[in-house]
């Protein structure tokens, strides 16, 4: 079986040639080819759909230690609120951390605190409180509308030519706190050794590491949750932001774009992406939050999930969904970026009354969102003996992808991805 970059490629691969560009942009074969803009600005972001409430017992340090892509010149850290009450700070601290020990700072690397006065105030000498306001938008009863808090950019250079590892640690007061980082792919065993987990750490100390700058002890309690959003750097070099949106099938940490971005990103040409779908309710859920994020990102790609089961299957809920795929590439367009639309996943669908509605779906996606390249990976990943359902091994409970589906598109997702960069 031929490979690809390393990756098996399945002999159904899906190809797009040059008459395909073509057509989806109304241009002709030949034309100069379609190129996604480049970014100095790129964005390590974490769903905020599950943000979760919980008490926070005494004062506590949260670390949490984040590869990026590419050396970065400044850095700045957003904090986000679903529920409608405010919670507080005490400080951020920022460092590079060291390679092999992401709980110390790299030999050589200043501490700093990030300030949040809405000006690119003077370095400051001490943590500056600061409180995350209450969401009226949730208070009012829309879903999934965060308000997010930034931080002021910090001029901060890392290492040239390297990936910098960046190490946050945030000082929390006892209170009921409202956390994210639900899905972030920090992995003690890497089922993939060749893709390195971009969280190295995230825990929580009891007491002040933050006005003390003192190494901690090595061992902290795990942080399923933080208090985080966001991490935005400027990089030294531009790169490609991408943006991934949809329900639970594009939701993992190892999901086919999030596999592509790593395996083509370096540190002089980084390409980061930010995984904002979410599972388990519908587009009303998890649609306001990829808006929310293109207008934050500005992403140079948006991957846009091209229809859920979640909506219900009759066919308003099609027209409907479609309508929120259509104005989600048009709102990619009006920031300079190239949306790409995957189409439905397969879903245990093979002689059941909605295999001709799944098919139509996916027939009509190109017609319905024009502009937007089409990535067709049920050529990769549906049982050509039974249309509709997933290939033998590709699913572990017949409806999402597991990690040998995601690894199996790649390789044609790579080939939309790549003329791209």
């Amino acid at each position: 079986m031929p490979t690809t970059r390393g990756w098996s490629l399945p002999r159904r691969g899906f190809l797009l040639g040059a008459s395909a560009f073509a057509g989806l942009f109304g241009g002709e074969a030949g034309a100069a080819p379609l190129k996604a803009p480049r970014r100095r600005e790129l964005t390590v972001g974490f769903a905020i759909a599950r943000t979760d409430v919980r008490p926070v017992a005494q004062l506590t340090t949260f670390e949490i230690a984040i590869e990026l892509e590419s050396p970065a010149e400044a850095v700045r850290i957003g904090f986000a609120n679903v529920v409608p009450d405010a919670y507080g700070l005490q400080g951020v601290a920022v460092a590079e951390a060291s390679a092999g020990q992401p709980w110390l700072a790299r030999p050589g690397s200043a501490w700093r605190y990030l300030g949040f006065g809405g000006t690119a105030a003077p370095a400051l000498r001490a943590p500056q409180p600061v409180t995350v306001p209450g969401n009226r938008v949730a208070a009012a009863g829309v879903p999934n509308v965060p308000a997010v808090l930034w931080s002021d950019w910090l001029p901060y250079r890392t290492t040239p030519g390297v990936r910098p590892l960046m190490l946050f640690r945030v000082l929390v007061p006892a209170q009921q706190l409202s956390q994210t980082l639900v899905g972030w792919p920090e992995r003690s065993q890497d089922p993939l050794p060749s893709f390195p987990p971009r969280i190295r750490l995230a825990r929580e100390l009891p007491g002040d590491f933050v006005t003390d700058l003192q190494p901690p002890p090595p061992v902290g309690s795990k942080a399923g949750y933080a208090p985080l959003f966001a991490v935005q750097y400027r990089s030294a070099v531009p790169g490609v932001q991408i943006v991934v949106d949809g329900d639970s099938h594009p939701s993992q940490w190892n999901t086919f774009a999030q596999l592509a971005a790593m395996q083509l990103s370096t540190p002089a040409s980084p390409i980061a992406v930010w995984n904002v779908a979410w599972g388990g309710g519908s587009s009303r859920l998890f649609w306001p939050i990829m808006e929310m994020a293109i207008d934050v990102a500005r992403p140079s790609i948006s991957v846009i999930e091209g229809w859920t089961a979640n909506d219900g299957p009759k066919p308003e809920a099609w027209e409907h969904y479609v309508q929120l795929v259509q104005q989600t590439a048009e709102h990619t367009r009006r920031v300079g970026g190239v949306p790409i639309v995957f189409t439905a996943m397969p879903r245990n669908l093979f002689a059941t009354p909605l295999l001709p509605q799944w098919q139509q779906y996916n027939r009509d996606l190109a017609r319905r969102v024009p502009g937007a390249l089409i990535f067709d990976l049920d050529q990769v990943v549906e049982d050509p003996a039974q249309p509709g359902d997933w290939r033998p091994g590709f699913s572990n409970d017949k409806i999402h992808p597991n990690l040998a589906a995601n690894v199996a598109m790649v390789p044609a997702f790579d080939r939309i991805l790549q003329p791209l960069l």
